[in-house]
Formats: C-alpha cells, structure tokens, sequence
C-alpha cells in the first residue's frame, strides 16, 4: 500500500492527530513549496526511527504507523534527535539508513530484537 493511501485509510477511520487529537487536514500534495500547514496529515512512525525495535517485525494486530499533523511529527522527530550524542547519531545513520548517502546494514525486518542486534554487530555496531 502506498504512503499516500494508507495517509486516506488513516485518515477515513479517525482524521485526528494520534498524539495532540486535534483533526488533521488531508493533503494529496506530493512535493509541498514552502512551509505546510501544522495540521496537514501525516504518517508518522509510533516507533522511534533511532529504536532497533522498529527492524523488529510487527505483530499480526500491532498498529506500527499512525496519522500525525505535521506540528506533532517534526516535534518528536526533534525531540528523539535531541536526546542522542553526535556519536550515537553517526554510528545509528550507519546502521539504520538515516543519510541518504550511507551505506544501509539493515534493509529488512527481523523476528527478534536479539536478531536486529547481532545484524548490527556484524557490521561493529553496538547499540546500548
């Protein structure tokens, strides 16, 4: 399923923010020129991208990514950056993709956190 339709899925069964509950704005737009609005939809991931958690697979009924207005998803996505070392950030880009110019280790989802963890120290990253 595409981002976009899984955005109207989303928002067709509940179209407020999962985090704030304010009604967020449906948008079709696929390259947005200046700032959007804060209460335009979004997905957002319930799983932090820095948590090796998110290479774990879901469960059958686990709900994985939500509807987000764009105030709340870049909020927390400042906020979780924040709390990590420069250091953590650069070994964590390596292993979960976040530069786009890195070189991913991990690519696919994994049955168990152990799993996810032994694929990364394969490649000498250790997450505490």
């Amino acid at each position: 399923m595409s981002n976009r339709t899984l955005k109207l899925k989303l928002w067709q069964e509940d179209p407020k923010c999962h985090w704030c509950g304010r009604i967020t704005i449906p948008t079709n737009v696929k390259h947005i020129k200046g700032q959007p609005d804060p209460l335009m939809a979004t997905i957002d991931h319930v799983i932090s991208r820095f948590s090796p958690m998110r290479w774990v697979r879901a469960k059958p009924d686990e709900k994985r990514k939500v509807l987000a207005c764009v105030e709340c998803n870049q909020r927390r996505q400042q906020e979780e950056t924040a709390k990590l070392s420069y250091e953590e950030l650069v070994q964590r880009g390596q292993g979960f993709c976040l530069n786009p110019r890195g070189k991913p280790r991990l690519s696919d989802t994994y049955d168990s956190l152990d799993q996810v963890l032994d694929k990364l120290r394969e490649h000498g990253i250790i997450i505490t």
